[in-house]
């Protein structure tokens, strides 16, 4: 099983305000959970990022259960209790053990060495829908604004590469193509691809995990963003000729940040995917 990020989970103060934000900004799809999902007490609502039915890159916008609850990302694995057990051998911490969710499968939620929250998802294989492809003909392309760059950031980037290697089998390589510039790659399937990410020194004490949403241009949804209420926390910057990026907060204090792929870089395809 490739150890690759199939949920991303949004908090937020004031859950309209942070739907209102995510479907005006990027056209993101958001459905309700009752609570026959087995979110009794919980408000909660599905996140469609592209206009596929389901292709592993939706999410989850919840309101927030504590001050400092950043977005986490949820890694499959095949079992929650046996990654739970070697994180924490590894040196992480249990923040919510294992727990079901309804008949869907299982996760837990943990912090890592570096305070980076992170989280494991274990499908329940009985339950689990077969992929529906029409007419049994290749499927499409999908299309929307898709998570496709993930970012941790680290007090001790190799203490950092150490863990998630060993935890999850992350291939992890230092990239020299940028000078000046302390970076590595992390492929989460092994080799390079749309679900990859990268690990950076932490630059400031509340850095969070960020996730990169690819869009058409940087310009547009940063002028976008504003108008939505959101904040410009790094202006769009070139990275290395493979495109371009910005950080953004958003209005529930979330980071988020932009990717627009440079069409003309002689590698193609997604610059930041990893």
């Amino acid at each position: 099983m490739d150890h690759t990020i199939v949920h991303f989970e949004i908090p937020a103060d004031d859950p309209q305000r942070a739907i209102g934000f995510y479907s005006e900004l990027f056209g993101w799809k958001f459905e309700p959970m009752s609570a026959g999902d087995g979110a009794e007490g919980m408000e909660y609502w599905g996140i469609r990022t592209s206009d596929a039915e389901y292709d592993g890159s939706g999410g989850g916008l919840m309101r927030r259960m504590a001050p400092d609850q950043q977005i986490t990302n949820y890694v499959q694995v095949e079992s929650v209790d046996r990654f739970s057990a070697r994180a924490q051998e590894l040196g992480a911490e249990v923040l919510v053990p294992k727990m079901a969710v309804v008949d869907m499968g299982w996760f837990a939620q943990l912090k890592d060495p570096e305070g980076n929250v992170f989280a494991l998802w274990e499908t329940n294989t009985a339950t689990e829908q077969p992929t529906q492809n029409g007419n049994g003909s290749q499927p499409q392309q999908a299309t929307g604004h898709k998570v496709v760059h993930f970012e941790i950031p680290a007090d001790d980037p190799e203490r950092a590469s150490r863990f998630y290697s060993e935890l999850l089998g992350w291939k992890i390589e230092k990239d020299t193509s940028m000078d000046g510039v302390d970076y590595w790659m992390i492929h989460t399937a092994g080799k390079p691809g749309v679900g990859g990410g990268g690990l950076m020194q932490r630059q400031h004490p509340g850095q969070q995990i960020v996730n990169y949403v690819g869009v058409e241009s940087v310009d547009q949804y940063v002028d976008r963003a504003r108008e939505l209420g959101g904040d410009v926390i790094v202006p769009k910057m070139d990275v290395g000729g493979f495109g371009w990026m910005a950080h953004l907060k958003d209005p529930e204090g979330n980071a988020i940040a932009l990717w627009q792929d440079n069409p003309n870089h002689a590698a193609g395809g997604n610059g930041a995917a990893g």
